[in-house]
């Protein structure tokens, strides 16, 4: 089995396929890959994909979704006096001059579930707004 899409593959493209809430998937019983990607079981996988499908309805919930716009938050939250972050976010945020899409943010903090992940984080602690837009 194999799975590529947005310079992912293996793995990192399933989850990110998982992201997906429309479009036109295709399983084909028996074909062959020139390059196979996933190793694990199509079981396994599966059960693997359902469980990322349900993290990214978490992450759509306060991320709302790819084309909303995401600002520094001007102050801590209300009773929050001190946050700890680590090196990987405190790039994210220093580079945050301005308004940026959730999908260009993402791909700054290097793509798939792991940058949403990190931006999921950093709005559910108050660091960042998410703003659909207009």
């Amino acid at each position: 089995m194999a799975a590529e899409t947005d310079g992912l593959s293996g793995r990192d493209a399933l989850e990110l396929l998982c992201s997906w809430d429309a479009g036109s998937f295709a399983y084909h019983d028996g074909a062959t890959t020139p390059k196979e990607n996933l190793e694990e079981p199509q079981a396994l996988l599966m059960e693997r994909a359902a469980a990322v499908q349900e993290e990214w309805r978490g992450i759509w919930k306060v991320l709302r979704d790819a084309s909303a716009v995401v600002r520094l938050a001007m102050d801590l939250p209300a009773g929050v006096e001190e946050v700890r972050i680590g090196r990987d976010q405190w790039k994210l945020l220093a580079g945050l001059s301005g308004p940026q899409l959730v999908s260009a943010l993402a791909q700054r903090a290097g793509g798939g579930l792991p940058a949403y992940r990190m931006l999921r984080k950093l709005a559910e602690q108050g660091l960042i707004r998410v703003e659909v837009r207009e």
